[in-house]
């Protein structure tokens, strides 16, 4: 059974400050935020694709300690700076996200009725239609020995048809698992949505503090 076990870090990576602009004696921030595929060879990152398919080529690259595999794809928040080239920008900070891969009931068995509450900040879907994106708050603090993790499992409930559409119906399942609750962490997480057809309805069943709450979302056209 494949469990999601969370390290709450709100960024792995920081390279530099935010650098700013003058227009008219204003200072304006150029800082862009995307959620993007980055592309790893070795230790050293050069690229990411954004939600919207557009190539953002780091200038300069990164250098990821600890990752030793070639052609290696991170799913993760890109905050970046924009350069005078339209396809170059200046990456200034990271947020790992994480994919939930979605799972038979049968095979999350232990997770599958986990309902723990979360915090539903927001959500959306890429443009370019391949993922589902997630906002969500976890509460934490430091366990004596630092060892307890969140589990958290996504369950494929049904997909009811009607019409030329479907409505694909996902649980999401939390277990605090001994965590503390002393604070909030907010993170990203993205759901695979390639093989969900334009007009689909996603909807997602989340645990929340005031018992499970159903959001639901409509895929629309892709952008190429």
């Amino acid at each position: 059974m494949m469990k999601i076990y969370i390290y709450i870090f709100a960024i792995f990576m920081s390279i530099a400050v935010v650098s700013c602009s003058e227009d008219d004696g204003q200072p304006h921030s150029r800082l862009t935020a995307e959620i993007c595929d980055m592309h790893v060879t070795g230790e050293i990152a050069d690229y990411a694709i954004s939600d919207n398919n557009k190539k953002l080529i780091f200038s300069p690259t990164l250098k990821i300690s600890g990752n030793t595999s070639s052609d290696t794809t991170y799913r993760v928040m890109l905050y970046y700076e924009p350069n005078v080239s339209l396809s170059e920008v200046t990456p200034l900070s990271l947020k790992r996200v994480l994919i939930l891969s979605p799972q038979k009931k049968t095979t999350a068995v232990d997770l599958a009725t986990a309902s723990d509450p979360l915090l539903f900040r927001s959500a959306w879907i890429g443009n370019n239609g391949k993922y589902l994106n997630l906002d969500i708050g976890l509460k934490n603090g430091t366990s004596e020995d630092g060892s307890d993790k969140h589990l958290m499992a996504l369950v494929k409930d049904t997909t009811i048809s009607s019409g030329t559409h479907a409505n694909h119906k996902y649980v999401l399942c939390h277990r605090q698992n001994g965590v503390p609750d002393f604070y909030t962490n907010y993170m990203y997480f993205s759901i695979r949505i390639e093989d969900v057809m334009n007009g689909d309805t996603i909807t997602v069943s989340i645990p929340t503090n005031n018992g499970r709450t159903e959001r639901a979302w409509v895929k629309k056209a892709i952008v190429n």
